[in-house]
C-alpha cells in the first residue's frame, strides 16, 4: 500500500506538467473574470528615413493600451465558452510553417483577479506573442485550420480591421 500511494505521489505532479500547450491557457481563460478581444494598430511606426522608430506596446501600466485600439468587445458568456472551445480543440498540423512578418492587430486580453494577460495574433503571418505568465509550447496555434477558425470568431463579431492580414 505505501508503494502504491509513493508511486502516486510522484505520478501526479508529472501528469499536471505534461498538460498540453493549450491547457494552462484554457484553464485561465475558464477562470477568468473577463476576456476581451480587440483589433489595433501598429506597434511600430516608421517615420521618414532617419527619424526614430516609435514602439508601442499592448500594454500600459498592466491595461490594454486604449489608445491604439481600433475595435473592442467584451466577451459574454456564450462568446467567451465559444473562443475556449475553439482553443481547446486546436489541432497541430506538422507542415504548418508560418511566416516571419509579425505585424500584429489582434489581441485577446485575458482578466483574472486583476491582472491582464494577452495573446497577439498576426494574422498576415499566423505568428503570436502571448505573455509571459501564461504557460505554453510551440504547438500553440500550429495549424492553418485554428487560424482560419479564428479569423472567422473575429469576423463573426464584426471586427474587420485587418483581419486579412493587410
Amino acid at each position: 500500500m505505501k508503494k502504491i500511494v509513493f508511486i502516486l505521489i510522484l505520478f501526479i505532479p508529472l501528469t499536471v506538467m505534461g498538460q498540453g500547450a493549450s491547457d494552462s491557457l484554457v484553464v485561465r481563460m475558464i477562470k477568468s473574470d473577463s476576456i476581451i478581444i480587440t483589433s489595433h494598430e501598429d506597434l511600430q511606426i516608421y517615420g521618414k528615413p532617419g527619424e526614430e522608430i516609435i514602439r508601442r506596446t499592448i500594454l500600459v501600466k498592466g491595461l490594454p493600451n486604449d489608445s491604439i485600439i481600433k475595435e473592442k468587445l467584451v466577451l459574454n458568456r456564450s462568446a467567451k465558452d465559444s473562443l475556449i472551445n475553439l482553443i481547446k480543440s486546436q489541432k497541430t498540423d506538422p507542415i504548418f510553417s508560418p511566416f516571419s512578418c509579425f505585424i500584429p492587430h489582434h489581441t485577446i486580453f485575458i482578466f483574472s483577479r486583476g491582472v491582464c494577460s494577452y495573446i497577439d495574433l498576426c494574422f498576415a503571418c499566423k505568428g503570436y506573442s502571448i505573455s509571459k505568465d501564461i504557460y505554453y509550447d510551440d504547438q500553440l496555434f500550429a495549424s492553418d485550420d485554428i487560424w482560419l477558425a479564428l479569423k472567422i470568431y473575429f469576423k463573426s463579431r464584426n471586427f474587420s480591421y485587418k483581419v486579412e492580414g493587410k
